[in-house]
């Protein structure tokens, strides 16, 4: 199960983040990160955009190039990744980025940019369960997650998780 602790300053700080106050979603996200959150892309991925809209652009990159190496199938944070390169004149670097971004994907109907929010919309109901000590439900969650992006790391191992909770 996730500390109450973490799960509250994660809580916190994507809160933070959809009301647009990024000063407390870095400080509650960075927290997070201390507690036991590193190997999350997503949270690593959220600093990244924040550093990036201060102008921040060294930390927002290192940021999403932490978020792609714990998870390199992380198409916003590949893009996001570009987008930076780009501000900081690596042109270059930029367009390698974008050529490893998965295209669409007509077996499926859906790109892997929408497959991949989705799988993040999942996850975060199954850290919801987990932090409600609904484990069972929380595995639930996360292996919809993963039927939509099986290469997620952070949300397989948050399943593995939640797996172990409920026995």
């Amino acid at each position: 199960m996730l500390d109450s602790e973490l799960e509250r300053y994660l809580g916190e700080g994507r809160e933070a983040y959809r009301r647009g106050d990024l000063a407390t979603a870095e400080r509650a996200l960075s927290v997070a990160l201390e507690l036991g959150a590193a190997d999350y892309a997503d949270v690593h991925h959220l600093l990244g955009v924040v550093y990036h809209a201060w102008g921040q652009y060294g930390k927002a990159r290192a940021a999403f190039e932490n978020a792609l190496r714990i998870n390199p199938h992380y198409s916003e944070a590949a893009l996001s990744l570009s987008i930076t390169y780009n501000d900081l004149g690596r042109y270059a670097d930029a367009q390698a980025v974008l050529s490893r971004v998965p295209r669409a994907d007509d077996s499926v109907g859906t790109d892997a940019l929408t497959r991949a929010k989705i799988a993040n919309l999942h996850a975060a109901v199954g850290d919801a369960y987990r932090s409600a000590r609904m484990p069972s439900e929380a595995v639930i969650e996360f292996r919809r997650a993963l039927a939509l992006a099986p290469r997620f790391v952070d949300i397989r191992l948050r399943l593995a998780q939640a797996l172990e909770e409920s026995g």
